[in-house]
């Protein structure tokens, strides 16, 4: 039986799967090879991340909301999701405030 690889996937990796940042190409092949889910904060990371980076002038809100839908569309397997997060992540880029989830 071959050994199945293991790999923990960052946030910066994962919003690289849909925004056009450097390092784009390598982190959508390893997406290619991914195989196990995706631990229960990574939605929360990637919320906080488009957040502060609208803050920041980096991204227009309209691009946050966009690149956070797709990843709920075609993100891998998720744990324990907040059904509240969508909401959340609304809110903080309405605003303009951080994002810190339960686990924050």
């Amino acid at each position: 039986m071959a050994a199945s690889r293991h790999v923990v996937i960052d946030s910066s990796v994962v919003l690289k799967w849909v925004l056009p940042d450097p390092g784009r190409t390598k982190a959508l092949a390893l997406l290619d090879e991914y195989e196990s889910g995706l631990n229960d904060l990574i939605m929360e990371e990637c919320a906080s991340v488009l957040s502060k980076r609208c803050r920041r002038g980096d991204l227009t809100s309209a691009d946050a909301r966009v690149a956070f839908r797709l990843l709920e569309l075609g993100q891998p397997l998720l744990v324990d999701e907040p059904a509240q997060l969508l909401a959340a992540f609304e809110l903080s880029v309405l605003h303009h405030l951080s994002y810190r989830g339960e686990s924050a």
